[in-house]
């Protein structure tokens, strides 16, 4: 989805003003892999408004999007900000695998674009088509409009904080309502499913997206921006932009929507949800909307009221199975092949599959994305892995597995076998735009890196393609093609004869998707959103006339025809699932001929610039500055400062705390050198405190330093190797006693990580995630301290079902040498029901075992405490059950005499509730009761969690 970053790394950012705490831990940086494989040579194409940087893969694109820029700069200015007078810098990507290498900010597979207030910055990736990068360049800009409203100014840094007030679906409504109809169809489906299933979210649940559900992002967009269009439609053209201007000195809704409309947010969203069920009650009775059973039985159905997306069906040429692509565990989609006989299914993972994710479409649209040899043996999908891409054999039978990669693709897309099983069609991306190849089924098994010249191109040139379908004799080849149409780009149906030229199809007006041939060849079923609605119509070869086959109440996606049947992907009550359709259950409507076409087709006109070389550029992206005196305490004085480069290489913040009344000073800073796939990390924590007290009530003024320098290299989004060199000093100068402790660590710590923890809703219930980790401290450089320290940690979730799991987390340590470190194994964090600290409980030597089961109690509680500030919103209330044990010990010969008697253990259960604070941060308020099974001894635990 196209976001401004405001909804992810801003909001977080924004927020380490109070949570600074995170800069003492080594790793935290690196918590999430980023593999850069390629280095970005930048150059700035500018322009009247902007500073177009692109690179040499996203060079072919840099004068359309300069064209599409500058129009949108005229028109959403004068639209949401006459007054809009500023340079903005727009970074250009030739692929989502580029933009995810950015440093500017964390791009996950499901980003389209992204805004951030800091620089002004804003990005967006190409996909090939031209419709497709307008819209979203539009949508972003749009951003970059109301920020320059809502947050431009002096102390920029505060105004950035009223973000966390801004409700989204009025941000995101706006941007969605200024890119026109363009994407209408989808707004459409998405917003007239929820009104006609009770499943519209209130606006007031829509001031940001956190708490959302899997697949209900979208949503939120297109409600949003149905409510825009219903304020502009209701109240005036002007509303939009005056809201925004409202919001700039206002921070809640319904003090901005009484002086603009004079009604508060409940009674508009009350309106307009009336509105929307209304209109789209009718539209149903006037079209004579179905359900997609009328038209065939389900082969698949979500469950847990947790939406997921089954698409791309596949027969098996037996007719037995059906092979499809899910979401039912979450991201990434997993393939799995259903026994059409027993029900039963078989499900390969993307991990499983050595792929990081494997795609079902383009950004929202699904389209067609597997196939089924016609002897059976292989499914052919695409995947990928470290921002390259492969397509993907696997042979169901056997379960193996081959990736093979094309030299010189950016993309390799929507494969399909061809008749004879030889070859295989996918489109392929070279040079930023997309065309359809062919490469032998036999090469590509093998795995590995083909050369170019294995890949034979049957389309050329800078049109877009996608859903390339053979015809059963094999000598056509049917697939959508983007074309300029009076008001745009728009998707056409093309057909190609073997050594012919291609050609365009006439059918009705409307974007045509995945097309696919019959069984004798002469009809082409394809997805068109004619009337902004996705449904599947039959275009007959030899007379040329077309018809429309469904009017769902939802959408129809991604077409297969086998043994009689089509097989297609339904969208409804949030959801996608697989239909089987008989022919006879399908309308057969005659289908209006198309529109005469434009004499002058839609053109987007380049803009005029000069291309200037990147120059290094800095400068503070947040700054918080916080005083108080008081004559008991003194002087109080916090600071957070944030600064970065324009690339987001280098990255700097620091936070001080001072108080002068009980001389306590604070220093924390972090930077990073990020631009390589080996970054840099440089870490400083300096404390100073006079007249803290010890367990033992005894004074000490206390000094305290840390320097840590590390790096990583991260093999893939999953595991990765670091290591860090760790200078540590420690000072405790005690008074009474007339003794002062100095500590010195000189220290190198090493570990690997692999994680996999993944989960669809409130809680992670797959994946697993293992750490083990050295440390070695030594008596060099002034250090005074010796020892090893060893540990292994993992963590493994048993999924029971989309929302409850069996966890399991286990932790080995191991420490040696002459000043050797104590693992503490009781309380939170160990064995609860015992001490945190205490010599029973602090050991050299641990083993430590957590295991609970964790259970939904209220799985959809949805209770929103609208009436206080922050507000609560509670999503579930989870239960669970745990045991925990531990064993420590001193000396090695110790292990020899184990008793079970020494194992410390406790058994108890608890509950999490989950809820969402300004509905967008997670927090997790977690009850334990833990009793121990030595004494039966009790404690109670209120604490933030969960633990793992």
């Amino acid at each position: 989805m196209p976001v401004p970053l405001i909804k992810k790394n801003i909001l977080k950012a924004a927020m380490l003003a109070a949570t600074a705490l995170f800069l003492n831990s080594a790793a935290s940086a690196l918590e999430e892999n980023k593999v850069i494989i390629k280095a970005f040579d930048w150059k700035i194409y500018a322009t009247e408004h902007f500073d177009i940087h692109y690179y040499p893969g996203s060079e072919p694109w840099v004068a359309y999007a300069s064209g599409v820029l500058e129009a949108a700069y005229k028109r959403e200015s004068a639209d949401l900000n006459p007054a809009l007078a500023k340079r903005i810098p727009f970074f250009l990507y030739s692929s989502i695998n580029d933009m995810q290498q950015t440093n500017v900010a964390d791009v996950s597979d499901g980003i389209g674009g992204l805004t951030e207030p800091f620089k002004d910055r804003f990005m967006v990736w190409s996909d090939g088509s031209r419709g497709w990068l307008k819209d979203v360049m539009e949508h972003e800009f749009a951003h970059e409009v109301q920020f320059s409203v809502l947050i431009d100014g002096f102390w920029k840094s505060a105004r950035i904080l009223k973000t966390f007030i801004y409700p989204l679906w009025m941000i995101e409504g706006i941007a969605e309502y200024e890119t026109g109809l363009s994407d209408y169809a989808l707004e459409k489906m998405y917003v007239r499913d929820a009104a006609l299933s009770g499943g519209l979210i209130p606006l007031s649940r829509l001031n940001q997206f956190g708490h959302l559900k899997p697949h209900q992002m979208t949503l939120a967009y297109k409600t949003g921006a149905q409510a825009v269009r219903f304020l502009a439609g209701q109240y005036g053209a002007d509303k939009p932009r005056k809201m925004l201007e409202l919001f700039r000195t206002r921070y809640e809704a319904g003090s901005v929507l009484t002086p603009l409309i004079g009604a508060d947010l409940p009674a508009f969203e009350k309106k307009f949800a009336e509105f929307t069920e209304l209109k789209y009650l009718a539209e149903a009775r006037d079209e004579r909307l179905q359900e997609p059973e009328i038209y065939g039985r389900a082969l698949t159905r979500g469950s847990e009221n947790i939406p997921e997306f089954n698409v791309s069906p596949a027969l098996s040429p037996d007719g037995k199975k059906l092979a499809f692509l899910s979401t039912r565990s979450g991201h990434p989609p997993e393939l799995r092949v259903k026994d059409l006989g027993t029900g039963r299914e078989k499900k390969l993972t993307a991990l499983e599959a050595g792929a990081e994710n494997i795609p079902y479409g383009r950004f929202t649209k699904p389209l067609r994305s597997l196939s089924w040899s016609p002897d059976g043996r292989y499914l052919a999908f695409s995947g990928q892995k470290n921002h390259r891409e492969y397509l993907y054999l696997y042979q169901p039978a056997s379960g193996k597995v081959s990736a093979a990669a094309v030299a010189g693709f950016e993309e390799l897309r929507q494969p399909v076998f061809s008749p004879d099983g030889k070859n295989l069609a996918f489109v392929g991306m070279r040079g930023g735009f997309n065309d359809i190849y062919e490469a032998p089924v036999e090469r590509l098994a093998g795995g590995g890196t083909l050369p170019e010249s294995a890949a034979v191109a049957l389309t050329s040139g800078e049109q877009d393609e996608a859903s390339p379908a053979y015809s059963p004799a094999g000598d056509t080849l049917a697939y959508s093609c983007e074309v300029e149409g009076p008001s745009g780009p728009a998707r056409a149906l093309c057909l190609l004869p073997r050594g012919g030229k291609p050609y365009q199809a006439d059918v009705p007006d409307g974007n045509v998707y995945d097309p696919v041939f019959s069984a004798d060849g002469l009809t082409v079923y394809f997805i068109s959103d004619a009337g902004y609605d996705f449904d599947l119509y039959a275009l007959d070869l030899i007379s040329g006339v077309s018809r429309r086959l469904t009017r769902g109440m939802g959408g129809i996606f991604t077409p297969a025809v086998a043994n009689g049947r089509i097989y297609f992907s339904a969208f409804r009550r949030g959801g996608m699932d697989i239909h089987e359709a008989r022919p006879e259950n399908l309308l057969y409507e005659k289908a209006g001929r198309p529109l005469p076409k434009a004499v002058e087709p839609f053109e987007v006109r380049p803009a005029s610039g000069t291309v200037n070389p990147y120059k290094f550029k800095a400068s503070t992206d947040l700054f918080f500055p916080a005083f108080m005196f008081s004559s008991p305490g003194g002087l109080f004085w916090m600071n957070y400062w944030q600064f970065s480069d324009m690339l987001g290489n280098h990255n700097l913040n620091m936070y001080l705390n001072y108080n002068s009344g009980s001389d306590f000073l604070s220093l924390q800073a972090n930077y990073s050198y990020a631009r390589y796939r080996m970054p840099l990390f440089l870490q400083t924590t300096a404390l100073t405190y006079n007249g803290a007290l010890n367990s033992d009530r005894l004074e000490y003024d206390k000094r305290y330093a840390r320097h840590a320098l590390g790096t990583a290299w991260p093999f893939d989004r999953y595991n990765r190797v670091q290591a860090f060199a760790i200078v540590k000093n420690e000072t405790s100068d005690f008074k009474d006693i007339q003794f002062t402790e100095r500590l010195r660590t000189r220290a190198l710590q090493t570990s690997y990580v692999r994680d996999t923890v993944g989960g669809l809703y409130l809680t992670a219930n797959r994946g697993s995630r293992a750490e083990l980790s050295w440390t070695k401290a030594a008596e060099v450089s002034g250090g005074n301290l010796k020892y090893d320290a060893y540990v292994l940690q993992y963590l493994k979730y048993f999924p029971l079902s989309k929302r409850s799991a069996f966890v399991n987390n286990f932790t080995a340590g191991r420490s040696t040498g002459r000043d050797r470190r104590l693992f503490s194994y009781g309380g939170l964090g160990g064995v609860r029901g015992f001490a945190g600290s205490a010599d029973s409980t602090e050991k050299p030597g641990v083993f430590l075992n957590n295991a609970e089961l964790r259970v939904p109690l209220f799985k959809d509680l949805n209770y929103y405490m609208w009436y206080m500030f922050p507000d609560f919103y509670f999503k579930g209330i989870y239960a669970k059950l745990f045991v925990d044990s531990a064993y420590g010990w001193d000396r090695a010969a110790e292990l020899g005499d184990f008793r079970t008697s020494d194992v410390r253990s406790s058994i108890g259960a608890g509950v999490n509730v989950h809820t969402f604070v300004l509905q967008a941060f997670q927090l997790v308020l977690s009850f334990d009761y833990a009793v121990r099974t030595s004494d039966g001894g009790k404690i109670f635990y209120f604490y933030l969690g969960p633990l793992f």
